[in-house]
């Protein structure tokens, strides 16, 4: 039940039925799922070091409390949830991966693959909403929302396609379709993420042509990609005979690139909020807290949220929350095994430069799908490198093994797959 409320989750991630900043469909059910599991198997993978997360967790709700005894806006208060639910779900999806292995890592893979073309297809039939008449968002309330929802997904395609499936082809699928999901939200922020993601496929492109490799689909995989690349090739044929839908894409592309060329307040540093960091030293230290966004109207213009993950989490938690957190994150990044995996989220983390992508959860559930995801395909890998000679075996091939009636990826058992320890 957990793994089906998770996978829900994940699906109706897309979705944002109320205005942004409340709990959605998809937050409840992850929700509802993390607490069914801490009261039935309250155990969760742990690694040592990951507490510095907890301390940056810790150290939010202090320095939002504090803000909010000060100032009373009640959205202190509620900050630092966000980054505790994140974190939680972060060692849920962690914890289903070490112990259901390429079962629960292939229903992520076509989740996500299969979202990615609803969302990306509706865009191009003008389905869904639409911002200022020409940016699509898709089932989100911002632009930027769905393509930030695209380009992780893309990260997750890529990462569960090379551990189930031993190939990086399906990831390349996934890039095109999250840069064409791009180009119809006409994201900036969510284009520099994508270019680097293309940079890091081609990397693999050239590392497989140097080693004289081939990129591979395992023959399930390929049935369900072939089909919906049929059904992509048939929707691209029929708006190339259209001479309305000609029109309409080359003035998306052509409005895309022209959105870098704008000049407006919002593509400044000030108008991004970026100067908070030297108007205001005095919070560099334990951090401003989040909220009350009224005390900069003195030596700012702009009174939002700094348009940055990492100036916004230097400024609101200080060089301590800071240290706490990236502490955290450069443990996963160490622990993820293969360059290639780590530098999937190199993109996603790219785009934290020019827009605030802490509190969206999917920052920790794509975190968590890659490193999984890495240390499954290093065990397959070992797995099958033996039988790479034998012809009767495909590359990659996964081995259903006895486990309480759960399928694993041959070589990835239950609590010792990805090096765990429980809490």
């Amino acid at each position: 039940m957990v793994q089906l409320l998770v996978l829900a989750g994940v699906a109706l991630a897309p979705l944002y039925l109320w205005e942004s900043g409340l709990p959605q469909v998809s937050h409840i059910l992850a929700a509802v799922a993390l607490l069914g599991r801490l009261i039935t198997r309250p155990r969760l993978h742990w690694q040592r070091g990951w507490g510095s997360a907890a301390a940056f967790v810790a150290h939010a709700f202090v320095v939002d409390l504090v803000a909010f005894l000060r100032y009373g806006d009640v959205y202190s208060v509620f900050a630092p949830l966000y980054y505790l639910y994140g974190f939680l779900v972060f060692l849920l999806l962690v914890t289903l991966a070490d112990e259901l292995g390429g079962h629960f890592l292939r229903r992520l893979f076509w989740i996500h693959l299969l979202g990615l073309f609803v969302v990306t297809v509706s865009g191009l039939l003008g389905f869904g909403r639409v911002y200022a008449g020409s940016r699509a968002m898709g089932f989100s309330n911002d632009p930027n929302q769905m393509a930030h929802w695209a380009m992780w997904a893309a990260v997750i395609v890529g990462a569960t396609g090379r551990a189930v499936f031993q190939s990086w082809a399906p990831g390349l699928v996934g890039f095109v379709v999250a840069l064409l999901a791009t180009i119809l939200a006409a994201s900036r922020s969510a284009t520099v993420g994508i270019a680097a993601l293309g940079l890091v496929y081609a990397g693999i492109l050239l590392a497989s042509a140097a080693r004289g490799a081939r990129l591979r689909f395992r023959r399930r995989a390929a049935h369900g990609i072939v089909l919906i690349l049929l059904l992509v090739v048939g929707l691209s044929c029929a708006i190339a005979l259209s001479a309305e839908w000609r029109q309409h894409l080359a003035g998306q592309v052509a409005f895309w690139i022209g959105r870098f060329f704008e000049r407006d307040l919002d593509d400044t540093l000030e108008g991004r909020g970026y100067d908070r960091l030297w108007k205001f030293p005095e919070y560099l230290v334990f951090g401003a807290g989040e909220g009350a966004n009224h005390r900069y109207a003195s030596r700012s213009v702009f009174l939002g949220e700094i348009h940055s993950t990492w100036a916004g989490l230097l400024f609101n938690y200080g060089a301590i929350g800071a240290s706490f957190l990236l502490a955290f994150l450069l443990l996963v990044l160490r622990g993820t095994k293969g360059t290639a995996f780590r530098l999937l989220v190199l993109g996603p983390w790219l785009y934290g430069f020019t827009t605030y992508g802490l509190r969206n959860w999917y920052f920790w559930v794509g975190l968590a799908v890659v490193y999984a995801a890495s240390r499954a395909a290093a065990v397959g890998q070992r797995q099958v490198a033996p039988a790479v000679s034998d012809p009767k075996r495909p590359l990659g091939a996964l081995t259903v093994l006895p486990g309480g009636g759960r399928s694993r990826m041959a070589g990835v058992s239950g609590s010792g797959a990805l090096g765990a320890r429980s809490c």
